[in-house]
């Protein structure tokens, strides 16, 4: 599966409500900071989402960035996830909140 594959059912597992499915995509590291620093800052996706779209994504040596929206119909948040290949998959190793 490519990163833009990737990173696309990435955001429908948000969007579905499959945290397990989503939790799968982040590295240990990542998701401990996700959990523990952007989730209580409030900077994760809007509770509810129902919606996410890939809207940029652009190589970076050998990672790819993208800029993912979430929306619930009321409020939307964009984040932007480095994504680089572990093994055989693409996994997220940096997201933070586009301001």
């Amino acid at each position: 599966m490519s990163a833009r594959e990737t990173a696309e059912r990435h955001g429908q597992d948000v969007a579905t409500g499959n945290m397990r499915g989503a939790a799968a995509d982040f590295t240990p590291e990542a998701l401990k900071e996700f959990t523990t620093v952007i989730v209580p800052a409030g900077d994760g996706p809007p509770e509810g989402t129902n919606q996410a779209s890939v809207f940029s994504q652009r190589p970076e040596g050998d990672q790819e960035i993208f800029e993912i929206e979430y929306s619930n119909g009321r409020e939307s948040r964009t984040l932007r996830s480095t994504w680089s290949q572990v093994g055989d998959a693409w996994k997220i190793t940096k997201l933070e909140p586009v301001k």
